[in-house]
């Protein structure tokens, strides 16, 4: 509202996020507000270099085309949404809140999780070069799709390593602790 901000958004509401740039926000952002039913109307996305202070403040923007180590590029999203009641206004940080990390998990991540889809294509095959060298023919196959998948083919959200457990009736797969990355990073 013009009281609170000093403009006023046309009678709905505003969602602003200043973060680090990288992939795959503004899609997560607008996936989230739509899960929520709120209609987007607008969806501003500037990737400026700034400098800031080590508590975080704005000190200025920089020179795009001469960053200094001490620059960053930053997603500013403004997204101009259907009018929020106050009540909701809390849920709606959360869940975005949520998605900005798992967004950073996943980011972070991406390299390690690739490089764990071809660690396993490699165990796959056995030590074999060939996936035609090897005895079950299927190996060979998934061991090809994960290297394909590795390949830029495909966006790995989350990896987590299993043991598998044998018992009498059936296998189970038991989650092996801190081997989890991108969403999956938490063992629970």
């Amino acid at each position: 509202t013009v009281d609170s901000a000093g403009w006023a958004a046309g009678g709905g509401s505003v969602v602003e996020i200043v973060t680090d740039d990288m992939p795959f926000l503004v899609d997560s952002v607008t996936m989230e507000l739509n899960r929520g039913d709120h209609a987007i109307g607008l969806t501003v996305h500037p990737q400026p270099v700034v400098r800031r202070d080590v508590a975080g403040s704005l000190l200025g923007l920089a020179d795009p085309a001469e960053p200094t180590a001490e620059d960053i590029r930053e997603s500013w999203i403004h997204v101009e949404i259907g009018r929020v009641v106050p009540d909701d206004e809390g849920a709606i940080e959360g869940r975005l809140l949520q998605v900005l990390s798992d967004v950073r998990d996943a980011v972070e991540d991406w390299q390690k999780m690739g490089e764990a889809a071809l660690r396993a294509a490699g165990d796959l095959l056995g030590g074999h070069a060939d996936p035609d060298a090897v005895p079950d023919p299927e190996h060979g196959e998934a061991a090809d799709l994960l290297c394909w998948l590795a390949d830029n083919h495909f966006t790995f959200l989350g990896t987590h390593e299993y043991a598998l457990v044998a018992d009498a009736d059936a296998g189970e797969l038991l989650a092996l602790p801190g081997t989890g990355l991108g969403i999956l990073r938490d063992d629970r």
